[in-house]
């Protein structure tokens, strides 16, 4: 009797969780991207209501890695654009650290000889540095 109960279950078990199910992918639409030289170094992409950042890990020479963050939706990339401009006007001395449910993101200025520039960090990579030009192309503001 014991046997077959947990035949039974196994059996029972098995069937309910697998199973495989097909999903449509939301469509994916390009936002913004920063091609210096040519080549793409980081692009946002809109998929359904989450805006993907995906950028070129810059700590290695001759190893193509990409990172990527996310943000939520459009009201928190609304908010995220305008904290990424607003401190290019006053270049913080400390990295600044966002996070929302999905990722955390880390946002390093400095003002070198005149120019200002930020890098993008999830953490484990660290994007190129941008211009505030460049950041706008990003946020498709330009």
């Amino acid at each position: 009797m014991k046997q077959i109960f947990y035949i039974t279950t196994i059996l029972f078990y098995s069937m309910s969780y697998g199973q495989l199910k097909q999903v449509e992918l939301p469509k994916s639409s390009e936002i913004g991207k920063i091609t210096p030289l040519g080549q793409k170094s980081m692009y946002c992409d809109k998929v359904g209501d989450f805006y993907m950042f995906f950028y070129r890990d810059d700590q290695y020479e001759h190893i193509t890695e990409w990172e990527s963050f996310t943000i939520e939706n459009e009201q928190d990339f609304n908010m995220f654009y305008d904290i990424v401009m607003d401190n290019f006007s006053k270049i913080p001395k400390d990295p600044i650290l966002l996070e929302n449910s999905v990722s955390k993101i880390t946002l390093i200025y400095k003002n070198l000889w005149g120019t200002r520039t930020m890098r993008f960090s999830n953490g484990v990579g660290m994007s190129s540095e941008f211009t505030k030009k460049q950041v706008q192309r990003l946020f498709g503001k330009r």
